[in-house]
């Protein structure tokens, strides 16, 4: 699983910072904003959370339809289409794009940003590396990655899906829709709790 544009990480700290809504129970905005790289996922926005989730971002980790602005604003309620273009400065690494989605992300990828689009064996070393028929979700994506260049990760915000619908995004409502049907969340928390009790990453 080797992606030199990743390297830059090898042996930093490194914060990877959820989604979830418990995240506005916290006030770890200044800890995150500590670490030498910070990783976030999708559309996630820090603008009126910097208390919470802090301002910086290194990483992002973007699902296709996030980074050419096509996700379903039935689900999504709060999803800006134009939340791309705005990304400055970044890696952004992609999964599971179309031809299409792809075509559309270049087109809103700022050049100041650096695009990677992940293969397809990655993924399913990943999925493999947890031992899911399904694929990892950003979240694990990115664990998995990393863990492979730094042992000093901090996660925020990871609650595994088991908050309410409504509580899913800290910045956003969710409406239902069938999880299972993309990724094996049970799969994602055995693996992701092991590397916590081992000490290869730690569940904040």
């Amino acid at each position: 699983m080797n992606i030199p544009e990743l390297s830059f990480t090898k042996d930093k700290r490194v914060a990877v910072v959820g989604s979830s809504g418990i995240l506005l129970n916290t006030e770890f905005g200044s800890e995150i904003d500590d670490h030498d790289i910070v990783v976030r996922f999708n559309v996630a926005r820090t603008e009126g959370y910097e208390k919470h989730v802090g301002s910086k971002t290194d990483i992002r980790v973007m699902n296709g339809h996030s980074w050419a602005g096509t996700t379903n604003k039935n689900i999504f309620t709060g999803f800006d289409n134009k939340f791309t273009s705005k990304l400055r400065n970044t890696t952004l690494l992609i999964k599971s794009v179309t031809k299409s989605d792809e075509t559309l992300g270049y087109q809103n990828t700022h050049p100041s940003n650096k695009v990677v689009i992940l293969s397809e064996s990655i993924i399913s070393e990943c999925s493999r590396e947890i031992e899911s028929d399904h694929g990892p979700t950003c979240g694990a994506l990115a664990v998995i990655l990393l863990s492979k260049l730094t042992d000093n990760i901090n996660c925020y915000g990871f609650n595994f899906y088991h908050d309410d619908w409504c509580d899913r995004h800290y910045w956003e409502n969710i409406n239902k829709y069938d999880l299972g049907e993309f990724h094996n969340i049970d799969k994602e928390y055995t693996y992701l709790s092991k590397l916590n009790e081992t000490g290869s990453i730690s569940l904040r």
